[in-house]
């Protein structure tokens, strides 16, 4: 009995004992748990921690990257734009002083022809007049002929030598130089000129000469084979162009004189500034003769 007692306490025991362990093994194993898992969750936000950091760096490390990028490029940019500024400075250099060169040459080249040519036609002239005076022979009307054609080549020598001396000039300027050789060529011919250019045109001395000579050259033609009594003078502008119209009321011309060395010579003077012009003509109509050139220069 007391055996039994003993035994069964003895087992009692031996049943807390392992309860209590098997107790003491959960609690263990759960706080193994808790911890491994606390442990994989700070390793996870390491991770994540070192993931963003490297994130951070790479975007750090691209911004200045890209900073750097921009910075070189606008540099380069600049020290392009420069350059590109100190070319055009250099070649609106040279130009300039290739325009006072040209500009200084067109002076020496006109104050030649003034000092030497013309006063040589003005001296022939002279001496034509004074001969022609004096005689009363048949040579008389030579010596007036030499002194006409001297005045005449003089007046040519004045216009061209206008026409060089500046860079630019006022199409107001080129229609009063016209209007004076009108005048000088009123006679039987009736000379009407009308001027429609109302705003401000600058002409070329190239496109001056050219155009000057060309309606002195028409003018001329018509005085002498047309045989009309009114000839009418337009210029106008229109469209980017200046537009010169010359028209007679005389006996027209032939096909014969189409392509004769007069008009195939204006041809020329127009197509060297880069225009265009026209030669209509019927007989017993009248010849007109429209001249157009582009405005700008």
């Amino acid at each position: 009995m007391a055996l039994d007692l003993k035994n069964r306490e003895m087992a009692l025991k031996d049943s807390l004992y392992n309860v209590n362990r098997a107790t003491i093994q959960e609690e263990m194993d759960a706080r193994y748990e808790a911890e491994l898992r606390e442990r994989q969750l700070v390793e996870q936000e390491l991770e994540i921690t070192k993931r963003n950091n490297l994130l951070y760096i790479s975007l750090a490390l691209f911004a200045l990257a890209l900073i750097s990028f921009f910075g070189i490029y606008r540099r380069q940019r600049l020290k392009q734009e420069l350059l590109n500024k100190e070319m055009i400075l250099k070649e609106q250099r040279a130009q300039q002083e290739m325009q006072e060169k040209i500009q200084s040459e067109r002076l020496r080249l006109s104050r030649d022809l003034h000092d030497s040519l013309g006063a040589e036609l003005t001296l022939i002239s002279s001496k034509a007049d004074s001969e022609a005076y004096v005689r009363d022979d048949a040579s008389k009307g030579s010596f007036e002929q030499i002194g006409e054609i001297s005045r005449n080549a003089s007046n040519i020598l004045r216009d061209t030598i206008w026409a060089i001396r500046k860079d630019t000039l006022d199409v107001e300027e080129f229609v009063g130089k016209l209007m004076q050789f009108i005048h000088r060529r009123q006679g039987s011919l009736n000379i009407q000129f009308v001027n429609q250019i109302k705003e401000e045109v600058q002409l070329t001395p190239s496109q001056s000469l050219n155009l000057f000579r060309v309606c002195q050259e028409c003018i001329h033609n018509t005085i002498k084979h047309a045989k009309a009594h009114v000839m009418k003078i337009e210029m106008r502008t229109n469209k980017g162009q200046i537009e010169i119209d010359l028209a007679d009321d005389g006996v027209g011309m032939g096909d014969k004189y189409l392509d004769g060395y007069g008009l195939n010579n204006m041809r020329e003077r127009i197509s060297e500034i880069g225009g265009t012009i026209v030669f209509e003509s019927q007989s017993s109509k009248g010849t007109r003769v429209s001249v157009t050139v582009p405005k700008e220069i």
